[in-house]
């Protein structure tokens, strides 16, 4: 405590003035839960355990015996955890088309998705990337398409090789720029002639074919 002396008349009279004491009240937008903390000199404070995507109200004030000083207040938003996994759209010798299914995720008020960035690298026949093979490719997001399922397309690909890939979603708040963690990774093999749906459609011409000479044999027999 901070001790003054005063004179009034007589002996000189001890006011004991206490400590300045610092306050932080962090709420999250939607729950009653509270959390608190007080500091008794001025500096950081690591809030731990916040929800991914979810938008936190900030309080702060300072403290002397019944006096209190003015509120200051902010609002920050917390980057998404992963987005959903991705699905394989289309795969052609050249190129890998995934779907992102961002309308799957929950985002706070204010965090806007600006970017997918996908990272792609090949990998062996056991699975095991390759060094040095690795790239990038870059998916901006309209905001038309905001809260809505993303394409992905990885183009420049070889024919008859496996790939790897890494989706990262880039959203903001307030000018800030949060990333979420990576999902985990697909492997995709493109073909070596067509794309396996037109491979698909040709064998099931195939089929069909045999089974109609087959018919015709039988009828003509």
């Amino acid at each position: 405590a901070v001790v003054s002396t005063q004179s009034t008349g007589g002996e000189p009279k001890q006011k004991v003035i206490g400590s300045l004491v610092y306050q932080i009240v962090v709420e999250k937008e939607g729950s009653e839960d509270t959390l608190l903390y007080t500091r008794s000199n001025p500096g950081q404070v690591e809030v731990r355990e916040l929800a991914p995507a979810s938008l936190y109200k900030f309080s702060a004030w300072t403290e002397r015996n019944e006096s209190r000083s003015a509120v200051s207040r902010v609002e920050f938003a917390t980057a998404p955890s992963r987005i959903p996994f991705p699905e394989v759209l289309r795969v052609s010798p050249t190129k890998i088309e995934l779907i992102a299914p961002l309308s799957r995720l929950r985002l706070a008020p204010g965090l806007v998705p600006t970017l997918l960035t996908s990272f792609i690298h090949r990998v062996d026949n056991q699975g095991i990337p390759i060094p040095g093979s690795d790239f990038e490719r870059s998916t901006f997001i309209e905001e038309d398409d905001h809260g809505q399922d993303v394409q992905v397309v990885i183009s420049e690909c070889e024919a008859g090789v496996t790939y790897e890939v890494v989706l990262q979603l880039t959203t903001e708040f307030d000018g800030v720029t949060l990333l979420s963690s990576k999902t985990e990774s697909i492997q995709v093999t493109t073909p070596l002639n067509g794309s396996e749906t037109d491979n698909v459609i040709k064998e099931i011409d195939q089929v069909k074919m045999a089974v109609t000479n087959i018919v015709e044999e039988v009828s003509f027999a």
